[in-house]
């Protein structure tokens, strides 16, 4: 790499040379200075990336020692739960033996005598129950060992991931490097005058030289130059104008706007000459990634630089202009086609003429402040459930009212809740206070909206653990919190691949439970969602007998022909819905309730309510 830089700045020495003498501009000078700093700049990222690589290479190696010593501690824990069975065998042969011996005594010897040994019967109880308590240890070691050992695992693969994208972005550096050796030039220019009309793209025909460009009748036919090798470019641009008024003419990158020249004409009409102008930008491109064209102006009273839609629609993302029927949505500030947001021309009118407010669908799906929970439970042994809602006067903390009240009142039980939240992103900070209070035990929240962009660090709350299923940013995804301190892990080997869901394994009060969160977009075919939902309740029915379906499946329990899809699985699985309100209030639609608990030990649960 040394030896390269070095060869190149000789060339550039050269070349300086020969720039200083007499003919040769001062503006190419320039460039091969500029052209130089660019190569130091590339040079000193290619070494800080290699430090970053090495320093990425060390904090593995630390991990993978951290990860040994975690499986040897799991190794150890395996040995003493071996030996804890093997004595308890041992134990439990010994209480047989005491048990036929007490058998044959009770047969030969007389009722009084026999009641003089009783305390040996309670030294067998008591022993008993110190081997039901070894045995509950024994678990709690084992499922303290295998969390460690996953939560290794998982920072193992972040770390194997971020050094994948360092390794790529190096090799970019690399290539970049690489490809300042390789040349690319091009001359062409127009054939004869033209007549130029206003905020026309200026199209070179006429090639005259042209090194390491292939697709060279596209740049004649479009006069849009696109970039086939990485680097950094020069671009001479010359035009004469003949007439009286002025001309401008911009460049291009994409749609950003790069320079922007003015040749100036002489104000008389009985004078006209020949003016020019002349302009030779350096920026770098990337391959397939960029473009450049020429844009003519004509007499200076067109924006020269136009940039991206100022108000892109919220469905199609296309310009929104001021001749374009569109109506904005009060909630999130997008202005939207009537067509894309199948608003009749009638009701466009009834809308322009009326000071309502207009909500996209978006935005109109859930009422965030008017139905904040869709679903809060707390179990125990014994399961109450209860479903919060405020008006829309209510106050953020109004919403959290009842959900106060009913950890106080169960302050022992687990309590859960599910939340269609319509993009977690926007309403993370209104959501955060009920996690903080620790007021829930485990939450569930639909319609994330988010993708790999957002990190988890967005949304980390002390004493919880988040777990992510995302789809993308514009729709879709479910994420939950589930506390730290509470015996749960998620079981990623019972999960559909083919579904949003998120599995979790608990214990309460010694009885395990499987959490099922889910969430079905109403795209979702009803014979790909009943496949799926089938393939994850039968394989975690095999592990665990008691379980719970929490989510919002976009079927109407309200309506009988609408949910039979759901209804049959329920019948095939034993299932039971409690939750018997509508939990959905959607604009100019009836009340649905798309948002289910379902289980199959209905006795655990006391009460809804909403």
């Amino acid at each position: 790499m040394e030896s390269f830089v070095l060869k190149l700045q000789s060339e550039l020495k050269a070349m300086k040379q020969e720039v200083t003498k007499p003919g040769n501009k001062s503006n190419e000078s320039q460039a091969i200075v500029i052209l130089k700093n660019e190569t130091e700049r590339l040079r000193e990222s290619n070494m800080q990336l290699q430090s970053d690589y090495g320093n990425l290479k060390h904090t593995i190696s630390e991990l993978n020692k951290t990860l040994t010593q975690v499986m040897k501690d799991n190794t150890v824990l395996k040995l003493d739960n071996t030996n804890l069975e093997s004595k308890i065998n041992i134990c439990q042969n010994k209480t047989n033996k005491i048990e036929r011996e007490l058998t044959i005594f009770s047969n030969s010897v007389s009722a009084s005598e026999f009641q003089n040994n009783t305390m040996l019967q309670g030294d067998v109880i008591l022993l008993k129950s110190q081997i039901t308590y070894a045995n509950s240890k024994i678990q709690y070691l084992s499922t303290n060992a295998n969390s460690r050992s996953q939560d290794f695992l998982a920072l193992l693969n972040q770390t194997n991931e971020e050094h994948v994208q360092v390794t790529r972005e190096l090799k970019d550096v690399r290539r970049q490097i690489g490809n300042i050796n390789e040349t690319v030039a091009l001359t062409s220019c127009v054939p004869r005058d033209i007549t130029a009309s206003r905020n026309r793209i200026v199209k070179f025909p006429k090639t005259i030289t042209s090194a390491g460009f292939s697709n060279l009748a596209a740049f004649q036919n479009t006069g849009m130059f696109t970039c086939e090798k990485s680097g950094m470019y020069l671009f001479s641009v010359f035009i004469a104008h003949y007439g009286n008024e002025y001309v401008t003419y911009s460049l291009y990158k994409n749609q950003q706007h790069i320079t922007f020249v003015m040749v100036n004409g002489v104000h008389s009409q009985s004078s006209k000459t020949y003016h020019s102008g002349s302009e030779g930008p350096i920026c770098e491109f990337k391959q397939r990634h960029h473009r450049l064209l020429i844009l003519l102006v004509i007499s200076g009273d067109i924006s020269l630089n136009p940039g991206p839609a100022k108000h892109p629609c919220g469905h199609c993302y296309k310009a929104v202009a001021k001749n374009h029927r569109a109506v904005l949505c009060e909630a999130c500030n997008y202005w939207w086609h009537i067509k894309c947001a199948n608003i009749s021309p009638t009701s466009y009118n009834d809308l322009c003429n009326s000071e309502e407010p207009w909500l996209c669908n978006d935005c109109n799906s859930f009422k965030f402040t008017n139905s904040f929970f869709d679903i809060s439970l707390q179990n125990s042994t014994c399961m109450n459930t209860s479903n919060s809602s405020s008006s829309s006067e209510s106050s953020g903390s109004d919403i959290f009212t009842e959900l106060r009240e009913a950890r106080k009142k169960h302050i022992n039980n687990f309590h859960i809740c599910h939340l269609n939240i319509n993009s977690m992103r926007y309403k993370f900070d209104e959501l955060k206070p009920i996690l903080l209070d620790k007021i829930v035990d485990c939450l569930i929240i639909s319609e994330t909206k988010l993708d790999s962009s957002f990190k988890d660090s967005l949304f980390e709350v002390d004493g919880y653990k988040l777990q992510r299923r995302d789809r993308t940013d514009h729709g879709g995804g479910i994420a939950t919190f589930m506390r730290a301190d509470i015996p749960a892990r998620r079981r990623l080997d019972i999960e559909c691949k083919t579904l949003e869901n998120i599995v979790y394994e608990i214990t309460l009060d010694k009885t395990k439970w499987l959490i099922y969160a889910i969430h079905r977009p109403p795209s979702m075919a009803n014979n790909n969602f009943y496949d799926s939902i089938n393939i994850l309740l039968d394989k975690g029915s095999k592990f665990i007998e008691n379980y719970m379906v929490i989510g919002d499946l976009n079927y109407d329990f309200m309506v009988k022909s609408k949910s039979q899809i759901l209804e049959d699985i329920c019948d095939i699985f034993d299932l039971s819905n409690i939750v018997k309100k509508p939990t959905c209030y959607m604009k100019g639609y009836e009340p649905s309730l798309v948002d289910v608990i379902l289980t199959n030990r209905t006795t655990l649960f006391q009460n809804t309510e909403f």
